[in-house]
C-alpha cells in the first residue's frame, strides 16, 4: 500500500497511542490530536488521505468533524470508530460520507483491511471524478462546437438569403437596364417605320441616331458583363508595358469634361510633375479609372464638387484618390461594394441617364475596376462616414522599380 497521511482523533490517550502504532507499522504517515477542534485545524492545514475519528468526542461529537472534515477534504477516507455498536450512528456517519464503522476493540488487520478498502473506493471515487470532468469537457466542447456550426449554418442562410435577394436584384437590373435600350431601339424603328415616306431628312438622321444611342447602350451592357466573365477568370494581363499613371488619369479628365460641364458640377485635380510608371495595361487601367471617377459623377448631386489627386505613395506606390461630396455609402454596405451586380439604391430611383445624378447601371463598374487593379498588382478601398456625407475611393498601384542608375 501507498505511504498514506493519517489523522487519528480520540479523546483517549492510549487509543490515540495504539492506531499511532498501528499506522507507523503500515508506514504510515500519523497525526493525532484529542479533540474535534484541533482536528478540524489539522484538516484545514494539510491534506489527509485517512480519517481515524471516534464517534464520542467530549467538545464536538464524531459525526460534527466528520462533516466539518468532509468540506474541507471531500475524498478523505473517514473511518469512524465506536465503543458500541449503533445502527442508527452508523446510518447517520454513512450519509454524511463516513466509508466505514469499526467497533471497539478492533484487530490490525481490521484497521488495515478499512483503510485498504477505503482507499481503493477514494481511488475510484477520483477516477469516476476525472471521468465525469472529462465528460463534461466533452460535453462543452461538443456545445462550443454545436454553437458555432449553429453559428456557421445561420450565416450561411443569410448569405443564402443575401444571394437570393442580390439574385432578384440582378434580374430586375437585367430587366431594367437591357429593356430600357430595346425599347429605345424599338420606338425610334417604330417612328420611322410608320411615317418613312413623309420623314426628312433631318428627322430620318434624329430618329436614327436615337435607335443608335440605344445599340451603343446595349453593347455597354454586354461588354461590361463579358468583360467581368473575363476578369473573373483570373487569366493575367499580357499586353503590359510602362504607363505614366498621369496620361492616364488626363485621358479620363477629357473624357468626362462635358458632363462635369453639364451637371455643373467643380471639378479639382492635382496632379505631380514628375512621371508615375507602372507596369500595366493602359486601356484596362484606363477603364478602371473612368469607372470609378464615373462613380463619383453618378452619386455627387450637381453643383457639388469631386475631388481627384494624384501622387506617390510611398517609393513603392502610386495612388489616386477620387473624394466626392456624394450621398456616401453606409457602413453596413461598404464591404459590399465591389460584389458583381451588387446596387447601394434601389432601382427604382435610378434616372434613365448613366452619368445623370443616381443614373442607373448593372452595378458592374466598381467590381470591374477592383478585379482590374487586383490584376495589377494594387489594391482599391473605399472610406466613406455614411450616407450623405461623401465617398473617397483611394486606388494604389506599384510603381516600376528603378534600376541602379535611376531609369
Amino acid at each position: 500500500m501507498d505511504k498514506l497521511d493519517v489523522l487519528v482523533v480520540d479523546d483517549e490517550a492510549y487509543v490515540c497511542l495504539m492506531l499511532e502504532r498501528m499506522m507507523q507499522n503500515l508506514n504510515f504517515r500519523v497525526e493525532t490530536v484529542n479533540d474535534g477542534y484541533s482536528a478540524i485545524e489539522k484538516a484545514d492545514a494539510r491534506d489527509f488521505d485517512v480519517v481515524l475519528c471516534d464517534i464520542n468526542m467530549p467538545d464536538l461529537d464524531g459525526l460534527t468533524i466528520l462533516k466539518r472534515i468532509k468540506r474541507i477534504q471531500p475524498y478523505a477516507v473517514f473511518i469512524m470508530i465506536s465503543g458500541y455498536s449503533s445502527l442508527e450512528s452508523a446510518l447517520k456517519a454513512t450519509e454524511l460520507g463516513a466509508y466505514d464503522y469499526l467497533v471497539k476493540p478492533f484487530s490490525f488487520d481490521q484497521v488495515r483491511l478499512s483503510i485498504h478498502r477505503g482507499i481503493e473506493n477514494k481511488k475510484l471515487l477520483l477516477a469516476n471524478r476525472r471521468l465525469l470532468e472529462d465528460v463534461q469537457d466533452m460535453n462543452k466542447c461538443l456545445e462550443r462546437k454545436v454553437e458555432e456550426r449553429t453559428a456557421e449554418l445561420r450565416k450561411a442562410y443569410e448569405q443564402l438569403k443575401e444571394l437570393d435577394a442580390l439574385k432578384s436584384n440582378f434580374l430586375d437590373l437585367i430587366s431594367h437596364e437591357v429593356n430600357s435600350p430595346i425599347t429605345l431601339i424599338s420606338g425610334y424603328l417604330d417612328l420611322l417605320k410608320r411615317d418613312i415616306d413623309n420623314i426628312s431628312k433631318e428627322e430620318l438622321c434624329r430618329l436614327l441616331e436615337g435607335a443608335n444611342q440605344g445599340t451603343i447602350r446595349l453593347k455597354k451592357i454586354i461588354n461590361d458583363v463579358m468583360e467581368l466573365i473575363t476578369l473573373e477568370a483570373g487569366k493575367p494581363f499580357r499586353n503590359l508595358h510602362k504607363i505614366d499613371l498621369r496620361k492616364v488619369l488626363e485621358q479620363n479628365i477629357l473624357r468626362i469634361k462635358d458632363t462635369i460641364r453639364e451637371r455643373s458640377l467643380k471639378l479639382i485635380v492635382e496632379r505631380p510633375d514628375e512621371p508615375l510608371l507602372v507596369m500595366g495595361d493602359a486601356s484596362r487601367l484606363q477603364q478602371a479609372f473612368h469607372n470609378v471617377i464615373n462613380n463619383a459623377i453618378k452619386y455627387t448631386p450637381d453643383d457639388k464638387s469631386i475631388f481627384i489627386a494624384l501622387k506617390k505613395a510611398n517609393r513603392n506606390q502610386a495612388e489616386l484618390m477620387i473624394a466626392d461630396e456624394g450621398i456616401g455609402v453606409p457602413r453596413h454596405l461598404q464591404d459590399k461594394i465591389f460584389h458583381p451586380f451588387y446596387e447601394a439604391l434601389d432601382i427604382k430611383h435610378h434616372s434613365s441617364g448613366e452619368t445623370k445624378f443616381m443614373g442607373g447601371g448593372m452595378g458592374l463598374g466598381l467590381p470591374i475596376s477592383h478585379k482590374i487593379i487586383a490584376g495589377h498588382g494594387g489594391e482599391i478601398s473605399l472610406k466613406s462616414k455614411g450616407y450623405d456625407k461623401g465617398s473617397t475611393f483611394i486606388i494604389r498601384l506599384p510603381l516600376v522599380k528603378k534600376t541602379a542608375k535611376g531609369k
